[in-house]
């Protein structure tokens, strides 16, 4: 864990850094013996007598945990890096088809698709899974200063949570947004506290702008123009120590967001936690694994970003 990937132009020297193609760890839903650890297993990807995918890019298929299977589709030539501003409307995009330029993390309880409404096209998170989520992630040039500016609309269903972060090359997150369907509540962080800066409706769309700046470690946050959060202190303290990859900055910078309609849950890997795992014999069952929740829908559209000079 994680499923990562790293390229090489000679086949013999793989210098490059490695790129998550799955690093998600879902919770064990079911109790068996031999389930050590979780993550992406039994990796397979195209051979000889499988054919060519018509698409040029890498298919893998692997185990989640020993319970689903995946596909993923990696586009070729494999990149992890963004040089210009991103300006993501969906329009171009085939309604259930390739996400371009995002990563995903989709399931038939929890899935991603372009949806079109009318003559608009948007991205649509979905999510009655009781145990996993949705998750697409953008990544945007990689910067000490910018401004991110998006359109959501939420619906209300109880435990039907939208997290939004804003994260650095290492997964580090200093920007924290939480639309909460249970309360109808928009939360930002405030330092490492999460707090109410607004309600909502659900089926509106709500514009969302955030200015981040890492060299004076504050961002500031507005919905539909108007300031809900002026200079608040990041969650995280961002670091650049033992980078693994070179950057054109010492200050450290962000460079992708997530939009998740789960808790945060990549510093547990397991069920049990670190040094608990006793292969999971003679565990029963989490409860209910296969009864769907009420459907939870977020829309997002109009995703853009500029970079900004200090």
């Amino acid at each position: 864990h994680p499923l990562s990937v790293t390229t090489s132009k000679d086949g013999i020297d793989f210098n490059t850094y490695f790129l998550n193609v799955h690093d998600e760890t879902p919770p064990m839903r079911y109790g068996g013996g031999n389930k050590d650890g979780g993550g992406a297993q039994y990796v397979r990807g195209i051979i000889p007598g499988n054919g060519t995918p018509p698409d040029g890019a890498m298919w893998l298929t692997f185990s989640s945990n020993k319970e689903d299977i995946f596909v993923a589709r990696v586009p070729v030539p494999i990149r992890g890096t963004v040089d210009k501003d991103v300006n993501d409307n969906f329009d171009k995009m085939i309604p259930g088809g390739d996400i371009t330029n995002w990563n995903i993390y989709s399931g038939l309880w929890n899935p991603v698709k372009v949806v079109k409404e009318g003559n608009n096209n948007f991205l649509r998170l979905q999510d009655k899974d009781p145990y996993d989520y949705a998750k697409a992630v953008r990544v945007f040039p990689e910067a000490t200063h910018i401004q991110v500016s998006f359109q959501i609309r939420p619906n209300r269903v109880k435990k039907g949570d939208l997290e939004i972060e804003v994260l650095n090359y290492k997964g580090q997150r200093p920007v924290r947004i939480k639309v909460d369907g249970s309360s109808g509540k928009i939360e930002a962080n405030f330092g490492r506290k999460m707090v109410n800066v607004r309600s909502y409706k659900a089926g509106e769309w709500l514009d969302f702008k955030l200015n981040v700046n890492t060299r004076t470690k504050t961002y500031s946050f507005k919905i539909n123009n108007k300031q809900v959060a002026e200079q608040a202190s990041f969650a995280d303290t961002l670091s650049n120590k033992n980078d693994p990859y070179p950057s054109k900055f010492k200050t450290p910078t962000v460079e992708r967001i997530v939009f998740r309609t789960g808790k945060y849950r990549m510093k547990d890997f397991s069920r049990y936690g670190y040094e608990k795992n006793d292969f999971l014999k003679n565990v029963p069952d989490v409860p209910n694994p296969d009864e769907p929740l009420a459907n939870a829908v977020f829309d997002i559209d109009n995703f853009r970003t500029v970079t900004l000079k200090n």
